[in-house]
C-alpha cells in the first residue's frame, strides 16, 4: 500500500515540487489520475477487512501497532489529504456527501 499511498501524498507536495505536467494540469491529474488510485484504495481496505484476520503472526497481536491497522490508517490519510483540495470542486461538490459518507464508513470498519 505504500506506492498509491505515496501517489496520493505526491499531490500534497507543494506545486514546484512536482513535475512540470502535474503543475500545469494539476486539476485533471488530481480527478482523473488519482480517482481510480482512491477507489483501490478504499476497495482494498474494505476487502482486507472483510477477509484477513487481522493477525500479524509470527509478531503477537497489538492493537493500533498492528501491519494491517498501520496500512488502514496511511490509506485513509492519503485519502483525506486528497480529498482536502478538492472540497469545494465543481466536480466533486454534488459528490462531496457520497465521497464524506464512504470515508467514514471507512474509517468505522477500520
Amino acid at each position: 500500500m505504500i506506492a498509491p499511498v505515496a501517489y496520493l501524498l505526491l499531490f500534497d507536495a507543494q506545486p514546484r515540487a512536482t513535475g512540470v505536467a502535474v503543475r500545469e494540469q494539476r486539476d485533471a491529474y488530481l480527478l482523473l489520475s488519482a480517482l481510480p488510485v482512491v477507489a483501490y484504495l478504499i476497495g482494498w481496505v474494505w476487502i482486507s477487512n472483510a477477509i484477513s484476520p487481522g493477525d500479524a503472526s509470527p509478531l503477537p497481536y497489538v492493537p493500533i501497532v498492528n501491519p494491517l491497522e498501520i496500512a488502514h490508517f496511511a490509506v485513509l490519510f492519503g485519502v483525506f489529504l486528497w480529498f482536502w483540495p478538492l472540497r469545494e470542486h465543481a466536480a466533486l461538490r454534488n459528490g462531496s456527501p457520497l465521497f464524506i459518507g464512504i470515508a467514514m464508513a471507512t474509517g468505522w470498519r477500520c
